[in-house]
C-alpha cells in the first residue's frame, strides 16, 4: 500500500477543489451550495488513483484496499451525480419562496424525469429477463453500463474539441497580435449580450413593480412581492418612483397569482445573474485587451519595461529587475514556450486519436499502436511507472475538462472567473465531472490494455454482462468516432453544423472570419480604454524614470493629443445614470427606449442584433469625433498601416 502517494493525491485534489471554488464561486453562494466540493474532489481523485492502480497491478497484482477505495469513490459518485446533484440543482433554480414549496416543486419535476427513465429501464430489464435471465449481478451491471455509455458519449464529444483546441490555443497565445484580434472580435458579441441583458432586466423589473402596485399590504401575496422588490437591481440615484406602468406591462403581467410570482422570481434571478456576468465579461475583456496593447507597444522599449497608463510603476530596490524580468518573459520567452508546448500537445493529441480510433480493431489482436500501451507492459519502478501512466491520462483529462469549462450555454450554465459563477453552474459542472470520470478512466484502461486488467476492472467489469453496452460492444466501437469530431473541429465545421441545426448556443467557439466585426470591436475597446484612463488620471508627476514612462506612454497611446490635459470627464460621473435607468424613465417602453437610443446614434442594430456603438458611451458619453481620431492615431502608431488583420 503506497500510503504516501494516496496522501499526496488527496492533498492535491483537495487543493485543486478549493482553488476552483475560490476562483469561480460567487461570494453570496449559500453554505449548502458548497456540497459541490464533493463533485470536484471525487473526479480528480478518480484520475489520481489510476496510475497507482496500474503500478500496483504490474508489480504485485490487484489489491484489496484499492478495490475498497474504488467501490467507495465510484458508488459515491453514482449517488451524488444521479440523485443528489439534480435535486439540489432544481432547488437552486426554483422560483419558490419557501423550502417547503421548493421541495414540492422539485419532487414533481424529478418524478417526471425518473418516471420516464424507470419506464424505459423496466422495459429493457424485462427483455433481459426473458432472453438471458435476470440476476442481481446483471441488474447492477446494467446500471453501470447505462451510466458508462452516457459518460462515454459526453467524453468523446468534449475530447474531440479539446484535442484540437488545446494545441491551437497554445499556438495562438504565442502571438499577441492574434490574441488582440480575438479580443476585438469578441467585443461585439459580449457588448451585444450585455445590452440584451440590460433590456431583459428592464422588462422583469417593470413586471415586478407592476405586481407590487397591484398587490397591496393586506394581500397574503404581499410578502412574496416584497422579496421580489428587494431583489430588484436598483442603481445609485434611481428609485422606484422613476418607474411608470404602461398598458403593455400590465398586459404582460396578467393576473397576479402565487404561481405567477414564482415564475417571475425565477426569471428575475436568472436575468440579474446574466446581467452581472455580462458586465464582468466586458470588464475582463477590457483589462485583457489593455494588457495586450501595452505588451505590443512596449516590445521596442529602450528601458526593457512593459509601459502602461493603467498601472503605477513599480517602486523599491528590485523594481527595475522585476520590470526587466517581466519584459523578457513576455517578449522573448512566452512566444517560444507557448509554441513548444503547442507542438508537444499536438503530438499527444495525435497519439490519443490513434489509440482511440484503433481501440475496436485492437480488441483481442495483441496489436497496440498506442505508444503508452507498449510502454506499460512491465513495471519500471513506482515513480516512473506512475509517471508514464499519468502523462497521457492527465492530458486526456485536461483536454476533456478544458472543453467542459470552455463552453457556455446562455441561460443555462457557464463558468466565469473572479467569483462570478452562480451555484447552479457550479453544480452542473460538478455533476458532469462525476458522470465523466469513471468512463474516462475505463476508456483509458482499455486503450493501454494491461493484461488481465487492473483492480478498477473489478468494479467496471460488472457491466460486461449487459448486451450491446457491455464488453466488446459500445465501449470499443464508439471511441472510433473521435476521429470524426476531431476533423470537424480541425476544419472548423462543427460550429457551422450546430448553427445549421439551430444549436448555435452549444458551440464551443465562434468563427473569427468577419473583419468588419474586428474593426468595430477595436473601436469599442479603444473608447473603453480612454474611459479607464480618464477615470485613473495621469497621477502625480514623478521625476526621473517615472516622468519618462508618462511621456513615452502619451506619445505611444495618444500621439496626436500628447499635451492635452488628461482631466476627468466634464460633470460628475456619479450623476450619470446607466442605460438600465434611462430605459425605466416614466412613460417609456422597451421599444420606445430602443427607438430613442437609435435616433441619438447610440445603436446601429435593432432587435435580436441590438448592439450599441459602445455601451460605455451610456455610462460616460464622450466626443465621438475626438475619440475616433485618438483611437485611430494610437493604433496606427502601434501597428503601422498594416494591422495584421
Amino acid at each position: 500500500m503506497d500510503a504516501a502517494y494516496i496522501a499526496l493525491s488527496i492533498i492535491c485534489t483537495v487543493l485543486c477543489t478549493l482553488y476552483i471554488l475560490w476562483r469561480y464561486a460567487q461570494r453570496d453562494t449559500p453554505w449548502w451550495g458548497y456540497i459541490v466540493a464533493l463533485g470536484y474532489f471525487l473526479p480528480f481523485e478518480t484520475i489520481a488513483l489510476i496510475p497507482l492502480d496500474v503500478q500496483e497491478t504490474l508489480s504485485v497484482g490487484t489489491q484489496k484496499y484499492l478495490l475498497d477505495m474504488w467501490n467507495f469513490v465510484f458508488w459515491t459518485q453514482m449517488v451524488i451525480t444521479w440523485l443528489i446533484f439534480p435535486t439540489v440543482l432544481e432547488v437552486v433554480r426554483s422560483g419558490e419562496f419557501t423550502w417547503k414549496g421548493r421541495g414540492k416543486a422539485v419532487f414533481r419535476r424529478q418524478m417526471k424525469f425518473y418516471a420516464v427513465a424507470v419506464s424505459l429501464g423496466l422495459a429493457f430489464l424485462m427483455y433481459l429477463a426473458i432472453v438471458k435471465g435476470l440476476t442481481g449481478a446483471a441488474l447492477v451491471g446494467f446500471v453501470i453500463a447505462c451510466a458508462n455509455a452516457w459518460g462515454l458519449f459526453l467524453l468523446i464529444i468534449l475530447l474531440g474539441f479539446g484535442l484540437v483546441e488545446v494545441p491551437r490555443r497554445l499556438w495562438h497565445l504565442a502571438s499577441f497580435e492574434q490574441n488582440l484580434n480575438d479580443s476585438y472580435f469578441a467585443a461585439v458579441a459580449i457588448e451585444d449580450a450585455h445590452m440584451q441583458a440590460k433590456f431583459d432586466v428592464d422588462d422583469v423589473v417593470k413586471l415586478v413593480w407592476a405586481a407590487s402596485q397591484k398587490v397591496r399590504g393586506s394581500d397574503p401575496l404581499r410578502p412574496f412581492v416584497d422579496v421580489l422588490v428587494a431583489k430588484m437591481p436598483m442603481e445609485d440615484g434611481f428609485g422606484v418612483e422613476d418607474i411608470r406602468l404602461t398598458s403593455d406591462v400590465e398586459s404582460d403581467l396578467g393576473e397576479v397569482t402565487y404561481e405567477r410570482l414564482v415564475k417571475l422570481h425565477a426569471t428575475l434571478k436568472d436575468k440579474v445573474a446574466q446581467l452581472h456576468r455580462s458586465q464582468h465579461q466586458w470588464d475582463e475583456l477590457v483589462d485583457k485587451t489593455c494588457w495586450l496593447e501595452d505588451v505590443i507597444a512596449s516590445r521596442s522599449s529602450p528601458h526593457q519595461t512593459i509601459l502602461s497608463t493603467l498601472r503605477e510603476p513599480r517602486d523599491g530596490f528590485l523594481a527595475a529587475f522585476r520590470d526587466r524580468l517581466e519584459w523578457h518573459l513576455y517578449v522573448h520567452f512566452w512566444p517560444i514556450g507557448c509554441r513548444l508546448l503547442a507542438v508537444l500537445c499536438a503530438l499527444m493529441s495525435l497519439l490519443v486519436v490513434i489509440g482511440e480510433t484503433t481501440l475496436y480493431f485492437n480488441s483481442g489482436t495483441g496489436f497496440h499502436p498506442f505508444l503508452f500501451s507498449n510502454l506499460l507492459r512491465r513495471d519500471y519502478g513506482a515513480f516512473i511507472t506512475k509517471f508514464v501512466c499519468a502523462l497521457p491520462l492527465g492530458f486526456i483529462a485536461y483536454c476533456t475538462w478544458y472543453s467542459l469549462f470552455k463552453i457556455k450555454v446562455p441561460g443555462w450554465y457557464g463558468l466565469y472567473r473572479h467569483k462570478h459563477t452562480d451555484t447552479g453552474s457550479l453544480i452542473f459542472v460538478a455533476e458532469t465531472l462525476c458522470r465523466l470520470s469513471a468512463p474516462l478512466a475505463y476508456n483509458f484502461i482499455n486503450m493501454i490494455d494491461i493484461p488481465n486488467g487492473i483492480t478498477f476492472h473489478e468494479v467496471m467489469g460488472k457491466m460486461n454482462t449487459a448486451p450491446v453496452l457491455g464488453k466488446d460492444g459500445f465501449n470499443n466501437w464508439f471511441p472510433t468516432l473521435l476521429l470524426l469530431f476531431v476533423l470537424l473541429h480541425l476544419l472548423r465545421v462543427f460550429n457551422k453544423l450546430l448553427r445549421t441545426l439551430g444549436l448555435s448556443n452549444y458551440a464551443f467557439t465562434e468563427d473569427k472570419q468577419n473583419l468588419s466585426r474586428i474593426g468595430e470591436g477595436k473601436d469599442m475597446l479603444a473608447r473603453a480604454r480612454q474611459k479607464k484612463e480618464r477615470e485613473i488620471g495621469t497621477g502625480p508627476q514623478r521625476g526621473g524614470r517615472g516622468t519618462y514612462i508618462e511621456n513615452t506612454l502619451r506619445k505611444i497611446h495618444n500621439p496626436s493629443v500628447a499635451n492635452v490635459d488628461q482631466s476627468p470627464l466634464r460633470g460628475s460621473q456619479q450623476n450619470i445614470r446607466p442605460l438600465t435607468t434611462s430605459l425605466l424613465k416614466p412613460g417609456t417602453s422597451r421599444s420606445d427606449s430602443a427607438s430613442a437610443v437609435v435616433s441619438s446614434g447610440g445603436l446601429n442594430r435593432i432587435g435580436s442584433r441590438t448592439v450599441s456603438t459602445s455601451f460605455e458611451n451610456f455610462v460616460a458619453p464622450t466626443n465621438s469625433s475626438t475619440d475616433n481620431t485618438q483611437s485611430s492615431s494610437r493604433f496606427q502608431s502601434w501597428f503601422g498601416s498594416n494591422n495584421n488583420l
